[in-house]
Protein backbone atom coordinates (compact mmCIF):
# COMPACT_ATOMS: atom_id res chain seq x y z
CA UNK A 1 0.00 0.00 0.00
CA UNK A 2 2.92 2.36 0.51
CA UNK A 3 3.21 2.78 -3.28
CA UNK A 4 -0.46 3.67 -3.76
CA UNK A 5 -1.57 7.33 -3.95
CA UNK A 6 -3.39 8.25 -0.74
CA UNK A 7 -5.93 10.76 0.49
CA UNK A 8 -6.06 12.29 3.96
CA UNK A 9 -8.63 13.66 6.37
CA UNK A 10 -7.41 16.64 8.36
CA UNK A 11 -4.87 19.34 7.55
CA UNK A 12 -1.82 19.26 5.31
CA UNK A 13 0.42 20.22 8.26
CA UNK A 14 -0.24 17.06 10.26
CA UNK A 15 1.54 13.71 9.98
CA UNK A 16 -0.68 11.20 8.22
CA UNK A 17 -0.61 7.54 9.15
CA UNK A 18 -2.83 4.49 9.12
CA UNK A 19 -2.58 1.62 11.57
CA UNK A 20 -3.12 -1.77 9.97
CA UNK A 21 -4.27 -4.72 12.07
CA UNK A 22 -3.47 -8.27 11.07
CA UNK A 23 -3.71 -11.85 12.17
CA UNK A 24 -2.82 -12.74 15.77
CA UNK A 25 -2.88 -9.10 16.89
CA UNK A 26 -0.12 -7.97 14.52
CA UNK A 27 0.02 -4.23 13.79
CA UNK A 28 1.83 -2.12 11.21
CA UNK A 29 1.83 1.68 10.91
CA UNK A 30 1.87 3.12 7.41
CA UNK A 31 2.96 6.76 7.18
CA UNK A 32 1.85 8.40 3.95
CA UNK A 33 1.91 11.73 2.16
CA UNK A 34 -1.58 12.28 0.76
CA UNK A 35 -1.98 13.81 -2.67
CA UNK A 36 -5.25 15.37 -1.48
CA UNK A 37 -6.11 16.47 2.09
CA UNK A 38 -9.43 17.89 3.27
CA UNK A 39 -11.59 18.17 6.36
CA UNK A 40 -14.68 17.35 4.25
CA UNK A 41 -15.50 13.62 4.44
CA UNK A 42 -17.85 13.82 1.41
CA UNK A 43 -15.14 15.43 -0.75
CA UNK A 44 -12.71 12.75 0.45
CA UNK A 45 -15.10 9.95 -0.49
CA UNK A 46 -15.81 11.55 -3.87
CA UNK A 47 -12.08 11.83 -4.60
CA UNK A 48 -11.60 8.15 -3.76
CA UNK A 49 -14.52 7.11 -5.98
CA UNK A 50 -13.04 9.23 -8.80
CA UNK A 51 -9.78 7.29 -8.49
CA UNK A 52 -7.62 10.05 -7.00
CA UNK A 53 -6.25 7.71 -4.30
CA UNK A 54 -7.02 5.31 -1.48
CA UNK A 55 -8.62 6.53 1.72
CA UNK A 56 -9.31 5.26 5.21
CA UNK A 57 -13.07 5.39 5.73
CA UNK A 58 -14.90 4.99 9.02
CA UNK A 59 -14.92 1.45 10.38
CA UNK A 60 -17.05 -0.96 8.36
CA UNK A 61 -16.89 1.03 5.09
CA UNK A 62 -14.38 -0.52 2.78
CA UNK A 63 -12.37 -3.51 1.80
CA UNK A 64 -9.40 -5.16 3.39
CA UNK A 65 -6.15 -4.19 1.62
CA UNK A 66 -4.47 -7.58 2.19
CA UNK A 67 -5.53 -11.04 3.31
CA UNK A 68 -6.19 -10.98 7.04
CA UNK A 69 -5.27 -7.29 7.43
CA UNK A 70 -7.50 -4.26 7.86
CA UNK A 71 -7.00 -0.56 8.48
CA UNK A 72 -8.68 0.80 11.55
Amino acid sequence: MSNWPSLGLGTSQQIHSWVQHGPDGAQATLHHTPRFVTTDMIALRNAAVAGVGVVQLPSGHGTRPADGWFIG
